[in-house]
C-alpha cells in the first residue's frame, strides 16, 4: 500500500489471505518543519488490536526536525482465520498528524 503523504486517516484494512504473522513497515515522516508543536508529530500505529511499536513522535525521533530523516518503524502482526489485517493510526491531540506515507506487509514462517 502506498501513498505519498496521506493525512488525517484512520487507518487502512487490509486482506492479506492467510492466517498468521506478518511483519508490519509504516513509512511516514515529519514534512513540514513550520507546523511543529508539542504532541503534533506523536502518531500511534496498531495491527489488530495490538500496538505496532511505541507511539513515534515523527519531530522528535526525525533529530529535531531534520527532514530527510526517516525513521524506521515496523513490528509484528497476528492475522486471524480471516485474513484481515486491520491498521489503525491515532494521534494524542485532537488535530494531530495521523499520517502514512506507505505500508509493507510480509507473511513471515511460522
Amino acid at each position: 500500500v502506498y501513498e505519498t503523504e496521506k493525512y488525517d486517516i484512520d487507518g487502512y484494512r487490509v486482506r492479506v489471505g492467510r492466517p498468521g504473522r506478518y511483519r508490519v513497515r509504516v513509512l511516514a515522516k515529519c514534512a513540514w518543519a513550520l507546523s511543529y508543536r508539542p504532541d503534533f508529530w506523536k502518531v500511534g500505529y496498531a495491527a489488530n488490536g495490538r500496538p505496532l511499536f511505541p507511539e513515534v513522535d515523527f519531530w522528535r525521533d526525525q533529530e529535531n526536525g531534520n527532514l530527510n530523516a526517516v525513521p524506521k518503524l515496523e513490528g509484528v502482526a497476528e492475522v486471524g482465520a480471516d485474513g484481515l489485517l486491520d491498521i489503525r493510526i491515532t494521534s494524542p491531540v485532537a488535530d494531530g498528524m495521523r499520517l502514512l506515507c506507505g505500508l509493507e506487509i510480509e507473511r513471515l514462517p511460522y
